[in-house]
């Protein structure tokens, strides 16, 4: 009998591991650099707020990876949900991996070996990142330039319009098959979780920086649209892991006419730490949620 796949197999996983314990690593490195300063504010923080801002958080990562479920599962992907939760959170943590090219791999390979192959994980990656990118850009010009809501619109009913062709067109002219390649009405669905995604994400920040006492700040829906374009240009940047430095700096330019400087870097530094500290609790739940399905470690 030849298990030259099997063994293929068994090193992919275990080098997964590795990237998943290296990228905790990183993660712990710079939480230990992390100001003094800024974990005493989180002593001071409201506790109610902090536990609602918590559930907001968790319900962001729940709601990206069923958009993330959605997309490869009609690519192909056939694999149970705790295996391909697990595999989505662990590649997630690896954007914290200086390259920025990580958490990308990590995530195709996984797709790849559940089912979708070689066209439909990269296929499944580019709408996943693109609908991303849409939904925090539609949030943030909401909020910023709400007048405009009729070119929001129509950006919308672009965005929505041009994928389900791009993909259809993409794969009759390679001879591509797919499952069940996304529809306009998938599209529409799509879209619409995203922006949910960054509305949730916006504000659960909002609520963490409103929550700290006798701090002058803007209001919810503003604090939302800052924190939102803050990532996006974080995310679109591909400069440093997760977007370090660039979405603090982004942050605190965003606030200089609301919030002086030197309380800006200390927001932009406590909401990025929060966002770590909630993204490890979900790992955590998530380690605890695929330990106890059967046939989660296939």
């Amino acid at each position: 009998m030849d298990d030259r796949g099997g063994q293929g197999v068994g090193w992919s996983r275990l080098f997964g591991w590795g990237l998943a314990v290296l990228a905790l690593w990183f993660v712990f490195r710079w939480l230990r650099g992390v100001d003094p300063l800024v974990w005493q504010q989180f002593q001071s923080l409201e506790v109610t707020s902090v536990l609602i801002s918590f559930v907001l958080f968790q319900g962001w990562f729940v709601l990206r990876y069923l958009g993330w479920e959605f997309i490869s599962r009609r690519y192909g992907l056939d694999s149970q949900r705790a295996s391909n939760l697990r595999m989505w959170t662990l590649s997630e943590l690896m954007r914290y991996i200086p390259g920025n090219v990580w958490s990308f791999a990590a995530r195709y390979r996984g797709a790849k070996e559940r089912g979708t192959g070689r066209r439909g994980a990269a296929v499944s990656l580019v709408v996943e990142a693109s609908n991303l990118v849409a939904g925090a850009a539609l949030v943030a010009a909401v909020f910023w330039r709400p007048e405009w809501w009729l070119l929001w619109l129509l950006a919308a009913g672009v965005f929505v319009t041009i994928w389900p062709w791009l993909v259809r067109r993409l794969a009759s002219w390679r001879k591509w098959e797919f499952p069940k390649p996304l529809s306009y009405r998938d599209s529409v669905v799509l879209l619409g979780v995203y922006l949910a995604v960054w509305l949730l994400y916006g504000l659960a920040q909002a609520i963490i920086i409103l929550s700290i006492p006798g701090l002058s700040t803007p209001g919810l829906t503003f604090l939302l649209g800052i924190n939102v374009t803050a990532w996006l240009i974080g995310y679109v940047s591909v400069i440093t892991p997760m977007g370090l430095g660039v979405r603090e700096v982004a942050f605190v330019t965003l606030l200089k006419n609301t919030i002086a400087p030197g309380v800006g870097s200390m927001l932009a530094v406590l909401t990025r730490v929060w966002l770590v500290v909630c993204e490890l609790a979900f790992l955590g739940l998530v380690t605890i949620f695929t330990s106890r399905r059967p046939g989660s470690l296939e």
